[in-house]
């Protein structure tokens, strides 16, 4: 917006599962119009569901990652596939 401050501000929460994980802040010259904010309404359900999937994906990798390097999981893993290949 630059050096002048926007007329308007909107603050609007984005949920999942009727919880509040977020805020979205816009700033505008000019007043918000009802098809703005009901568009706004409509993008917050898929913005709390991208974000909670993202976050998901984060922690799975997370958690893939630790189970990857831990010695006693990879030799484990090894047994399992030899063992495959046996039969």
């Amino acid at each position: 917006m630059g050096e002048m401050p926007p007329r308007c501000i909107l603050f609007a929460p984005f949920l999942y599962e009727e919880r509040a994980i977020g805020v979205v802040e816009l700033g505008s010259f000019t007043e918000f119009t009802p098809a703005q904010t009901q568009f706004l309404e409509k993008a917050l359900e898929n913005i709390g569901i991208a974000f909670m999937t993202a976050q998901a994906r984060a922690r799975v990798n997370e958690l893939y990652a630790k189970r990857a390097s831990s010695p006693k999981v990879a030799g484990a893993g090894r047994r399992i596939a030899f063992h495959q290949r046996r039969t």
